[in-house]
């Protein structure tokens, strides 16, 4: 068979009530090209949980960790080195792709490196609601550093990369977090991440996982405040003078709200981090920049 233009990268831990709804939005793309590399990080049959709801393909292939619970950065690169084709995407267990997303960031990230877009975010719990648009702009444009923070301040896990044009990988040091710090190393590598103003990405809020549990809080402080103590050491790995100021005065102002977002949800008044933020930044009037 002729090497696929894609390699979706699915890590899969405790996902058999939802990846049936990710594998399904990757069957429905407008384009044929693409493998899905879907990778056990808790010695589930993935093939078999697929089968039995009837989803079976010969694009999709099954690898494992080697381990359980190994986290989603570990489980990325073990997909990352095993993926055909130079142009890769990644797809959360619980999230889906609209039709279009491979058809129209594939020639982006062939381009410039690296592509973005904008994302849905959606509560499927009955009744089940939209919670915002994330990563919107004017229009479609070549992001800066600063730009792109100013755009992608919510998950970063929408971005389609060259992986010949951004060599780096997860940071298996980091449970959270790690999806914005591998688009800021990217930056190391290209000038800009282009960006797709139209939702071609759904992220869904999935109660009990890394960003939802009632540890959330706590841990995503934990992790700020750990981004921010090695930026200060110059221990990030970041080159670029825009991307360090840009992502430590994002990092501070999410440090800030995060630790509301935790005093809200202890009082049960709060929904998730990610409505808190586009509340606060609405209320400030001003983009999430350093420079």
């Amino acid at each position: 068979m002729p090497a696929p233009a894609v390699s979706v990268l699915i890590p899969a831990y405790n996902a058999q009530g939802t990846i049936a709804r990710a594998v399904e939005s990757l069957k429905a793309q407008t384009m044929d090209s693409w493998e899905a590399l879907i990778i056990a990080d808790d010695a589930t049959d993935y093939h078999a949980v697929l089968a039995a709801q009837g989803l079976q393909d010969t694009r999709l292939r099954f690898i494992a960790t080697g381990g359980t619970a190994t986290g989603v950065s570990h489980a990325r690169n073990t997909g990352l080195a095993q993926a055909a084709a130079p142009i890769i995407a990644m797809l959360d267990a619980d999230d889906r792709f609209y039709p279009d997303k491979l058809l129209r960031m594939l020639p982006m990230a062939e381009t410039h490196g690296a592509c973005a877009c904008a994302l849905r975010y959606m509560d499927y719990r009955p009744p089940p609601r939209e919670l915002g648009l994330q990563g919107l702009r004017q229009s479609d444009a070549a992001l800066s550093p600063a730009q792109y923070l100013q755009t992608h301040y919510a998950p970063n896990a929408m971005l389609v990369f060259d992986k010949t044009r951004v060599p780096g990988q997860w940071r298996e040091d980091l449970d959270v977090m790690e999806d914005l710090l591998f688009s800021i190393t990217a930056f190391n590598h290209i000038p800009a991440i282009y960006h797709i103003n139209t939702p071609l990405h759904e992220y869904v809020f999935t109660p009990g996982s890394l960003s939802t549990a009632p540890q959330a809080p706590a841990r995503f402080i934990a992790a700020k405040e750990n981004i921010l103590r090695q930026l200060d050491q110059g221990s990030l790995g970041i080159a670029g003078d825009e991307a360090k100021s840009a992502l430590r005065h994002f990092v501070e102002l999410s440090l800030q709200i995060e630790k509301e977002y935790a005093l809200l949800q202890k009082q049960g008044s709060a929904t998730s981090f990610t409505e808190l933020l586009n509340a606060r930044l609405a209320q400030a009037g001003r983009p999430i920049t350093g420079v």
